[in-house]
This record gives C-alpha cells, sequence and structure tokens, in this order.
C-alpha cells in the first residue's frame, strides 16, 4: 500500500480473525521543517483525529500507537478509496455531499487550537514550486530571479483574495485518495498536516481534483450545496476564493509532480498533468487571476503538458 508522494507507508496486516491497517512514519528522517516524525506527524494525526470524531466526522478507527517506532495501528477499510472508485466511472453524488457536509461541519465548529496557520509564504510555496520544476521542464532553462520576484508578487494578490473569507481548521489533503466509503459515509484518511486557515481551501481541494478530471456540472453543484449548507453570506467573495485556492493548489501539484517524474522517476504523474491544465486555464479567466494568466502565457509555450 503506498501514499502517493508522501513518504509515509502502509502495510495490511492480519490475524487470524481480522485485518488492520498499519501506518509506518520513518523516524530517521526529519521533516521539511525540522521536526521529527513523532512531533510532526502522529501528535498532529491523534489529535485532529480525536477532534475530528468530536464534530462527528468518520475517521479510521486507531487501535494502538507507538510513537518511538512510528507506527499506528488503524481499521482496515479495505483497498477503494474516492479515487479508485470514480476516477474511471460516474462520480456518487451521494457520497460527494456526505463530504462537502463534513466541510460545513468544519466551516460551523469552532477551529482546533494549537495548529500552524496558514500565510502568505506558506501559499507563496505554490508558485515556487511551479517555478522550481514545472517550468524549467517545459521551457528547458531555470527559472530566472526576475520570474519569482513577478510571480511572487502575483500570488500575494491572489493569496489576499483566497484569505478574504471565513477561517477555521483547514484539513490541507481533503480530496479523493484520502477519502475511503464506509457505510454510504466518507472516511478522512489523511489530517495530520491540519491548519487554521481559510476555509474554502479543502473544498477546492475536493472539487478541483488533481487526480481525475471532476465534471465542472457535478462541482458547481456541490459548490452551491456547501454555500446553502454553511449559510455563507457573501457568495461571490467565497467564490473567489474557492477559485484562487484551487488555482493556487494546481499551480504548486504541477510542479510537485514534475518533480515526482524527473527526480523520482514516478510516470504516473504524467497524465494526471493533462488533468490539471484545464482546472488552471478556467480559473485564469477570473479578474482576479489577471496577471497570472499573462506571466503563464509570457512565459510558457503553447504545448504546456509533460511527456514521459
Amino acid at each position: 500500500m503506498t501514499n502517493g508522494m508522501s513518504f509515509r507507508t502502509y502495510d495490511r496486516v492480519y490475524t487470524p480473525s481480522d485485518s488492520y491497517v498499519l501506518m509506518n512514519v520513518p523516524t530517521d528522517i526529519p521533516l521539511e521543517d525540522g521536526q521529527s516524525a513523532i512531533e510532526g506527524v502522529i501528535r498532529p494525526f491523534m489529535k485532529v483525529h480525536a477532534y475530528l470524531k468530536e464534530l462527528n466526522i468518520s475517521v479510521p478507527e486507531v487501535f494502538n500507537v507507538c510513537e518511538l517506532n512510528g507506527k499506528v495501528l488503524l481499521q482496515d477499510l479495505g483497498q477503494d478509496t474516492f479515487y479508485d472508485m470514480f476516477s474511471a466511472r460516474d462520480i456518487d453524488l451521494n457520497l460527494y455531499e456526505e463530504a462537502v457536509n463534513d466541510l460545513v461541519k468544519l466551516y460551523k465548529a469552532k477551529p482546533l487550537a494549537d495548529i500552524p496557520e496558514v500565510d502568505e509564504g506558506l501559499m507563496h510555496l505554490r508558485g515556487q514550486y511551479f517555478l522550481d520544476d514545472y517550468l524549467p521542464a517545459i521551457t528547458g532553462q531555470e527559472s530566472t530571479a526576475e520570474q519569482y520576484q513577478e510571480l511572487d508578487a502575483i500570488l500575494s494578490e491572489i493569496y489576499n483574495v483566497v484569505s478574504n473569507v471565513k477561517w477555521g481548521t483547514v484539513l490541507w489533503d481533503f480530496h479523493s485518495p484520502n477519502l475511503m466509503p464506509l457505510n454510504n459515509k466518507p472516511v478522512v484518511l489523511d489530517f495530520q498536516d491540519a491548519k487554521f486557515g481559510p476555509l474554502s481551501y479543502d473544498l477546492a481541494s475536493l472539487l478541483y481534483d488533481a487526480r481525475f478530471p471532476f465534471p465542472k456540472e457535478v462541482r458547481n453543484s456541490l459548490f452551491n450545496h456547501f454555500v446553502k449548507c454553511a449559510e455563507i453570506k457573501d457568495v461571490q467573495a467565497f467564490k473567489d476564493s474557492f477559485e484562487m485556492a484551487g488555482l493556487l493548489r494546481n499551480i504548486g501539484i504541477l510542479g510537485r509532480f514534475a518533480r515526482s517524474f524527473y527526480r523520482d522517476g514516478k510516470v504516473e504523474f504524467i497524465p494526471k498533468i493533462s488533468v490539471i491544465w484545464p482546472y488552471v486555464d478556467e480559473a485564469l479567466e477570473n479578474p482576479y487571476a489577471a496577471k497570472l494568466k499573462a506571466f503563464i502565457y509570457k512565459n510558457m509555450p503553447e504545448n504546456r503538458l509533460l511527456s514521459a
């Protein structure tokens, strides 16, 4: 069992009567922020796990935790994530509505205390990933200091749009590979990176799915469902934030996918690039993205797709 681009691994373990999933977190590899796996993964996982259970958001049952060895023994929910189920067939609207309902619970809930806060620098990393890895892969040239400076200024303006909504607990990777069905409800798998941030972000992660083409009409329907259930007052401001959050997320994912291919040889990410660009092009039509659209058209060739 794998976890995409994560360094965590998962094993299915068996007893005579049952099966479980063992999450393995390397304890000898420091995280990017210098924290240990215990501090940066296992303890946050357990903290957010308890918070989500309080909100009646389904999470895998935890049977045992060994911080010293970086192990968490979890409920076995089977093989199929939302991605496995819906990347090749029609989306189950009821299941996705339930996932959106979970985000409504987070929107209305008191935020989880003492978690990292989304800031402009974190969002700027999305642009850095794009310039570090994707643009050079397309043009054959390293990105220049001027390009970094120009994109930084553009993303500052977009970040202001994203942040202009209610803030609360954002799970950060709320999308199809991290959701599994159980009793016609979604179970959230991956949430240890939860942050205090704009509450449009998780909805954008879910509905601008970078792994398979998410139908626009379904996205619009689910967006409207969220807006109604969350009782959003300024719908246009939330819609702009939602679209720009999806845009920032997806240009960052383009960079990460390119990096995973060129550095790690993970060819499975290349076809997904053709999924992301239509989302990006759609979002670039938002007036708040006009400068980013000009930047992309100025610095990239007409064919912006990578090939293996």
